[in-house]
Formats: structure tokens, C-alpha cells, sequence
């Protein structure tokens, strides 16, 4: 693969260049990191000798480190800080990249091996790609220094295109760089905006990040897919009006907001319908 520079970030190309594509983010979009953030607070726990992180189990585990941390029990703000850490949009307060969750889940390749595939992404990913005649770009906010590699072997054990051994995959690999001090959401829309540049038609986005979509929702044609998975079914509040949202790539589960009742079933048909109005768009963004 050869990597080229494109708008602070770098792009590992394999076989094609297709002016068709469709953006997936990787974790919690395609994989559930939730096992990779289960397995270093463990980890931790045993490190700071503290027993509510060694007994922490999964159905405990948030998106977010310190709601996980506090799940478990532990409220201190000075432990929370030294695991967690805090984000903050100036590079010179986040505390995140420096804790000791932050450390391992942003650096450590090893820590990858633990996420677990979300249901059915690698047929889908396959299948899209196939039926809108697309390239795949996966676009992550993951250290290219110190997680392309581990990024790599990830997608390729899943099966994902580009990395599945299909030598008629079309696909690129985009990852942030240490030198870029900006936040995901700015990264990635400084990709999407140089691919568009070049000449690339974006068919359809999926990010799990509700502030991502809502930039890629921002910045493309009306007709143009964006796709939020998210295993949290309540949490629809930060969509923008326009982004469609899925459980996984099986099935779809909701709560009924009256009763709190949940429900689930296949989500087959959207996804198919999904394909469907990715292959109409045109150039321009607009339908066929």
C-alpha cells in the first residue's frame, strides 16, 4: 500500500481509484470497543489494587470511560480524573490522551484484539460495496503512527474489503496523524472535504459519533446517506433531522417511550433500501 498526504491526514490506497465511495467510521461504527475499554479499566483495577474495576463486567461498560468508571462505583474526582482523564477542545487542557484508559485504548495496537465485530458490518460493508459499484473508505480518528498496523490486521481478520484478500475490492484506509491537534469531527470533515475536491462522489456516510454525523450531515446533498449505528436505542436527541439510525447490521432495537418496553427486529429491509437509494445518487449528490 502507498500512503499519499491528504488534508493532514494519510491515505493507504489499495487497487482502485473509484470516484464513487461510501465513508464508514471503525470503532463502535464496525467493531465494539466496548470489549477493547472492559478489558483496560480490568486491567487498571488491578494496577491501582481497586476491586471495582477488576469485577467490572461488561453490561457496565459506556461509551464514555469516566460514566463506565462511575458505573463500577468509583465517584472520586481525583480517580476519575487519573483514569479517565477529560476532553476538552484545546489541545493543551484534554487530559484524555494522557490517562491511564486514554493511554492504552488510543495507543496501544494490542488493545485492539480485543473489540468484537459489530453483527453482520463486514457483509454489509461487502455488500454495499459490491452493488453501488463504490469505493470504501474507512476514515478513523485512530493514531496512524502507533494503530495502522493493528488497524490493518483488525479489518482483515473480520473480512472486511480491502483487507479481506478480494483482489477486486476497492477500498482506502485513512487514519489521524500525531500531528494533526484537532478533534475527530474536524479531521474527518477535512478528509471528506479534500475527497470531494479531488473529484470523489460520497454516496452514504455511517459514523456512530452523533457529532460527526451531523457534520457529514451538514455538508452533503440532502440525498446523500448518513447512517448513525448506535447500540444506546434511546439516544436520538443529538440527530439532526436527515441521519438515519441502526442498531447494527442485523437488526434494529427500540423502546417504547410510554412503557420502556424493548423490542427488536431485522432491520433487512432498510438496509436493502439503504443500498438501494446509494445507487441513484448521482455526481452531483442528487437521485437518478
Amino acid at each position: 500500500m502507498n500512503g499519499i498526504a491528504l488534508a493532514d491526514g494519510s491515505i493507504h490506497r489499495i487497487n482502485c481509484d473509484e470516484k464513487r465511495a461510501v465513508i464508514f467510521d471503525i470503532d463502535d461504527t464496525l467493531v465494539d470497543t466496548n470489549y477493547r475499554t472492559l478489558h483496560i479499566l480490568q486491567k487498571a483495577g488491578k494496577e491501582l489494587h481497586l476491586n471495582a474495576l477488576i469485577e467490572l463486567e461488561y453490561p457496565k461498560v459506556d461509551f464514555f470511560c469516566s460514566v463506565t468508571v462511575k458505573n463500577a462505583g468509583i465517584k472520586d474526582p481525583a480517580l476519575l480524573e487519573k483514569i479517565c482523564g477529560h476532553f476538552d477542545p484545546d489541545p493543551r487542557k484534554n487530559t484524555m490522551y494522557q490517562s491511564v484508559w486514554g493511554k492504552s485504548f488510543y495507543s496501544d495496537p494490542e488493545e485492539l484484539h480485543f473489540d468484537h465485530v459489530m453483527a453482520g458490518a463486514p457483509d454489509f460493508v461487502n455488500r454495499i460495496m459490491k452493488e453501488t459499484d463504490a469505493k470504501i473508505i474507512y476514515v478513523t480518528g485512530r493514531s496512524e503512527e502507533q494503530q495502522t498496523q493493528g488497524t490493518i490486521e483488525e479489518l482483515a481478520y473480520y473480512g472486511f474489503p480491502g483487507f479481506n484478500g478480494d483482489q477486486s475490492a476497492c477500498a482506502s484506509l485513512v487514519m489521524k496523524p500525531q500531528s494533526y491537534l484537532g478533534d475527530d469531527t474536524s479531521f474527518k470533515k477535512a478528509i471528506t472535504i479534500a475527497l470531494q475536491q479531488t473529484g470523489v462522489t460520497i454516496l452514504a456516510a455511517f459514523d456512530d459519533s452523533a457529532s460527526n454525523a451531523n457534520m457529514f450531515r451538514d455538508i452533503f446533498p440532502a440525498k446523500v446517506l448518513v447512517v448513525r449505528p448506535n447500540r444506546n436505542v434511546a439516544d436520538t436527541a443529538k440527530n439532526r433531522p436527515g441521519i438515519e439510525q441502526i442498531t447494527n447490521y442485523y437488526l434494529n432495537a427500540t423502546v417504547d417511550a410510554k412503557t420502556g418496553v424493548r423490542s427488536v427486529s431485522s432491520n433487512e429491509d432498510q438496509l436493502t433500501d439503504m443500498i438501494q437509494r446509494a445507487i441513484r445518487i448521482d455526481t452531483d449528490g442528487s437521485l437518478i
